[in-house]
């Protein structure tokens, strides 16, 4: 099993995922048992000076609540949703990665 080569935080985790916690043993129920904790993972995004948020939730639903989190904020983070409802998965995930490069973010990191 491969670890992430890119660091990512989890709203279901309230943080970054550590090398050590790989996503093959995330459980995907942890939303579903406890509270989300979004604003503690955009928090870890801020401090860590990211600039773009790519939405991987099922319907891009964390774009809407990163607005929320932004609200009044100086930010320069730009929220990238990669799901919509009733759009073609694959189409959108093209859509964003093309978006995500225009960002300047490389999207075929080596």
């Amino acid at each position: 099993t491969k670890r992430p080569r890119i660091p990512y935080a989890s709203s279901a985790l309230g943080g970054w995922v550590r090398s050590d916690y790989c996503p093959h043993s995330l459980d995907w129920s942890i939303p579903f048992e406890q509270p989300v904790r979004f604003k503690h993972a955009m928090d870890c995004l801020h401090e860590a000076g990211m600039d773009v948020l790519v939405d991987i939730s099922v319907r891009a639903d964390l774009t809407y609540y990163y607005k929320i989190w932004s609200f009044g904020r100086e930010l320069p983070m730009q929220a990238v949703p990669t799901l919509r409802m009733n759009y073609d998965a694959a189409e959108q995930m093209r859509l964003a990665a093309a978006e995500i490069h225009l960002l300047g973010v490389n999207v075929n990191p080596q």
